[in-house]
């Protein structure tokens, strides 16, 4: 028994399975040998039989802490958060004094998303004297995903002077510094430099899509992040083997954390109206929040098979997968919230895709192919993208051209516009919106007479703050205009009538903003960056054959701008032209959108199978 742990703490794991179970012919009925022979195969990637060890160690010592905090442990390590925290929970019951029990129980819960839960046992951690920097931090990123952002920021502030080095708490203070547009925070004081070397450290590389236009850095921080989903014996899953079958359709799988009303879902619903069902079968994987909604059901009804996968084990996920005998799988959420994406490190198909939810690389060997066209990456541009690329001929961006424009009398002054003046729009998330277009946007309101800037309300402290950065730019507050989300998107869409030019974030451009803007017949300016959420609104008006409202400088995309909003036959020209493209080029056409997508699904299966 001693020689076994002196092994684990060699990492000699597979030495130290050998001499517990040495120990255990001596003596079968040690809770404590079965207990430390679970943590070794928990270590040596053997989780299964880790989950079987502990479970002997709590049948013949039912109230053995370490065997019950171990099990909930691995438990939680291989996906199954029901069983995990049944466990806990009874772990709970033995110990009620233990804080170290009640942080790992709101982590579980956290990565739930019971967000509530998982405060009310983090506080209760705390109050039995845990200050831990990682407890700290996840009550922020627990009140960030509630959208209580000032408490997020607070805690996130604590966190850091816990521990200033944690790459975790770096990204999260510029993820929330980021949604407030907080650029000169008192309470954190984020160095660019040092936040930039910071977020190639394994932290999830999302925020800094918005943070800076850089795609090299982009594909090392998605490669650094991805390394820890590569542990492909984590879950004891057998090595994948292609599907073998004698003809039939072509089995599609999406997996998403946004199958709900959400701008992804919005993007992808024509499409999966539009798929040819006579080539194709279609499987839906929702891993994200449960809640049911109109979309989400009308989306449900699309699909040949739909299962919510939320609860699931990795494991689970896997084998109802591979069980589905999927050809191609697409990750629609790549390293955004809730995106499971460790599963496709374990393989689900001979193919799988990473499409649509995330902008950018995801630097993981386990992906095979990204989805773009020719704008958004040039040729010369592959060599930042781990995966091939799937060129679509005409545009990247899916739009689905039924989607209803509400017909509506409203005036201006019903969302609080001026009847009269040139109105500026960017509907865009506060996260994407920097000092840098910030800057511009100012020198034009202040060179427009009457001219007002309507942005979207994307959380209270954002509206504050923006308000408050106007004015040190010496623009009036008053004109900036903020929307409200409305209930219904047809009315959304339709509200665009009232704007006169939609004008476009730098490192992170509209996506699914600018399709809503276009569609209405709204022209965006945009500033071409280097990445691919940088170079998306360009593809969109490229394929409008609009290329003359694609800039490449801040100067030259301020200057088109004011020429625009101060030559009212210009800009009535190119709403003329869009118009025109709108019914005459394939820019929103779905169903054509739909074949293009189908056809290179069908050339990447048949390169990957060798057919």
């Amino acid at each position: 028994f001693n020689l076994a742990n002196l092994m684990v703490s060699k990492g000699c794991f597979d030495d130290a399975i050998q001499y517990f179970g040495e120990s255990l012919k001596i003596n079968p009925n040690s809770a404590n040998t079965f207990n430390n022979l679970g943590n070794a195969l928990k270590d040596a990637g053997h989780l299964q039989e880790a989950i079987l060890s502990f479970n002997k160690a709590i049948k013949i010592e039912p109230d053995h802490f370490d065997a019950h905090f171990n099990l909930a442990v691995v438990l939680q390590c291989s996906g199954d958060f029901g069983a995990s925290y049944l466990s806990y929970i009874e772990d709970n019951k033995i110990r009620d004094d233990e804080p170290k029990l009640k942080h790992h129980i709101g982590v579980l819960l956290q990565e739930q998303s019971r967000h509530k839960e998982a405060l009310e046992w983090y506080h209760k951690a705390i109050e039995l004297g845990w200050n831990d920097s990682a407890t700290l931090h996840n009550i922020s990123d627990a009140h960030n995903e509630q959208g209580a952002y000032d408490l997020a920021l607070r805690y996130v502030e604590q966190a850091l002077l816990l521990n200033p080095q944690n790459t975790n708490s770096v990204n999260l203070a510029l993820n929330l510094t980021l949604k407030t547009c907080d650029w000169i925070s008192s309470g954190i004081q984020l160095d660019v430099d040092a936040v930039a070397k910071a977020l190639n450290l394994g932290v999830n590389p999302f925020t800094s899509i918005s943070f800076e236009d850089n795609a090299h850095h982009q594909l090392l921080r998605s490669q650094s992040y991805s390394k820890k989903l590569e542990q492909l014996d984590v879950l004891d899953i057998e090595e994948f083997v292609s599907p073998v079958r004698s003809g039939g359709k072509l089995r599609l799988g999406y997996f998403s954390s946004d199958f709900r009303d959400h701008p992804v879902l919005h993007l992808l619903m024509g499409m999966l109206r539009e798929h040819d069902r006579s080539s194709f079968e279609l499987y839906g994987y929702s891993s994200g929040r449960v809640g049911e909604c109109a979309m989400r059901e009308q989306a449900k009804g699309y699909f040949d098979v739909f299962t919510d996968i939320n609860e699931m084990s990795d494991a689970d996920v896997v084998k109802l997968a591979r069980g589905h005998e999927l050809d191609v799988a697409i990750n629609l959420s790549g390293h955004t919230y809730q995106s499971r994406s460790s599963i496709f490190a374990h393989r689900v198909a001979p193919v799988q895709i990473n499409y649509l939810g995330y902008p950018s690389t995801m630097g993981a060997d386990f992906m095979d192919y990204i989805v773009a066209d020719k704008v958004i990456i040039p040729e010369e541009y592959q060599q930042y993208y781990s995966e091939k690329v799937l060129y679509l001929p005409d545009v990247y961006l899916p739009n689905d051209d039924k989607r209803e424009v509400a017909n509506t009398n409203t005036s201006r002054s019903d969302f609080g516009l001026p009847e009269d003046g040139f109105v500026f729009c960017c509907f865009n998330s506060s996260y994407k919106i920097s000092p840098a277009e910030f800057d511009v946007w100012m020198r034009i309101l202040g060179q427009v007479e009457g001219s007002v800037l309507w942005l979207s309300n994307s959380n209270k402290w954002a509206v504050e703050n923006l308000k408050k950065e106007a004015e040190k730019r010496g623009v009036s507050a008053d004109r900036i205009i903020f929307a409200s989300r409305l209930e219904k998107n047809s009315e959304h869409l339709a509200r665009h009538k009232h704007a006169d030019l939609f004008i476009d974030t730098f490192n992170y451009n509209a996506h699914t903003t600018a399709g809503d803007a276009l569609m209405t017949g709204l022209p965006l300016v945009t500033k071409q960056g280097e990445q691919f959420a940088a170079r998306v609104a360009s593809s969109l008006l490229h394929a409008l054959d609009l290329d003359e409202l694609v800039t490449r400088s801040v100067e030259e995309y301020e200057a088109l701008i004011l020429e625009l909003a101060t030559k009212p036959k210009k800009l009535k020209a190119i709403k003329a032209k869009l118009a025109k493209s709108l019914t005459s080029r394939p820019a929103f056409d779905t169903k054509t959108y739909t074949q293009n997508f189908e056809q290179i699904i069908k050339n990447a299966g048949c390169i990957v199978s060798g057919n």
